[in-house]
């Protein structure tokens, strides 16, 4: 009967062990591994941001440079007219960037914007336009 319950005790005090065992061993792991993947988190989350602020940087870098032959062009640069202007935008249609749906010019006085295609729209009544006219600033001192 000793031995039997000599052998019962060392058991259950071998499970409490093995289980104390575990317990330490799993917080030691939760508590290690926890700051490596915070640390992995915020590196990751940082350089996928900064891959994104760069896209968009490109991007937007790619535009200007695309829109920048539309301000250099010799009405824009000579002071030409209105119709000179209209003129060169259609005349020039074809060399447009696939990035832009259509280029206009906008008649700050009236509304009235002529797209690269040659329609015309009266845009007055734009949200855009009115903050522009109200503000009055233009799309180069926004």
């Amino acid at each position: 009967m000793k031995k039997k319950n000599l052998s019962v005790r060392f058991g259950i005090r071998l499970g409490v062990e093995i289980v104390i065992l575990i317990t330490v061993l799993s917080l030691a792991t939760i508590f290690a591994v926890r700051g490596g993947v915070e640390k992995t988190y915020i590196t990751s989350t940082t350089e996928l941001i900064q891959a994104q602020v760069q896209g968009l940087s490109y991007r937007n870098s790619k535009f200007m440079q695309q829109l920048r032959m539309y301000t250099m062009a010799d009405p824009v640069q000579l002071g030409g007219t209105k119709e000179d202007l209209v003129e060169w935008i259609v005349s020039h249609r074809k060399i447009r960037s696939s990035d832009f749906t259509e280029i206009m010019f906008c008649d700050y006085e009236t509304g009235i914007a002529t797209t690269d295609d040659g329609e015309t729209r009266d845009v007055s009544g734009s949200e855009y336009f009115q903050f522009m006219k109200n503000s009055g600033k233009s799309q180069g001192n926004l």
